[in-house]
């Protein structure tokens, strides 16, 4: 039994199972077959989200290098789209991490952290955990900020952040999104992956939920994210 099945109805742990096998075919055949593996996504990583959803733990979706964005630069919409981000703390793993690892073993992977804005594309809403896996939670580019090295332990009390639109603070980081431990998120990652034939792999990243709540932009807007002692990073958004 996984943590995804511990308290999870069965019609929901066989749609995380399907939901999951659908996801994984298409990163198989998109993603590892052209070189682009960059790591992956934590997805309702709130309780009041999972519970909503009929969940008893996050679940994962992937990251693809081809759609990695740099700080200054600029997102293109897609024509019609709805667009969202999502201010979230990546971490990147330094060695392979089997099932079965503890949360200490799991943590002390964790060679690197980073700030981390994610672009989702919510214009099809997706019903149900098994079509938003296999939809990839939405996922649609990453941000990656600077890295830093020494990965807080306890990352509520630690890590807060602000998001700026236009040079405006917006919104402030919910310490209750933050993990307890990151070696949490590890190790559901590296069960996950285990349970479908996959691995955590050294230098996969893993971005670990949204800390703020995501929010809608538009064309011709701008993003600053703050966090703790990193440098601010920046992203706009342009019209195709």
């Amino acid at each position: 039994m996984n943590a995804h099945d511990i308290g999870t109805s069965s019609a929901t742990a066989a749609a995380l199972r399907s939901g999951m096998q659908g996801q994984l075919a298409v990163w198989r055949s998109t993603v590892l077959a052209h070189g682009n593996r960059l790591g992956w996504k934590i997805g309702f990583n709130d309780r009041v989200s999972q519970q909503r959803m009929g969940l008893a733990a996050p679940v994962l979706g992937f990251l693809r290098r081809d759609r990695l964005l740099t700080s200054g630069g600029v997102f293109r919409m897609p024509a019609n789209t709805v667009i969202k981000t999502e201010v979230e703390v990546a971490i990147r793993i330094g060695r392979n991490v089997a099932a079965g690892a503890s949360v200490a073993e799991a943590e002390s992977a964790i060679v690197a952290y980073a700030p981390a804005v994610e672009v989702v594309d919510v214009t099809q809403p997706l019903e149900g955990i098994e079509a938003l896996l296999r939809g990839n939670l939405y996922q649609a580019a990453v941000l990656l900020g600077p890295e830093q090295y020494a990965i807080p332990s306890e990352p509520r009390q630690t890590i807060q952040a602000r998001l700026h639109v236009d040079g405006k603070p917006i919104r402030e980081s919910e310490p209750l999104r933050l993990p307890v431990r990151f070696g949490e998120l590890v190790q559901l990652a590296a069960e996950t992956l285990s349970q479908h034939g996959e691995h955590l792999a050294a230098g996969d990243w893993i971005i670990c939920g949204a800390i703020i709540e995501p929010l809608v932009v538009i064309p011709g807007s701008r993003i600053e994210v703050e966090m703790s002692s990193f440098e601010r990073m920046s992203l706009g958004f342009i019209a195709p």
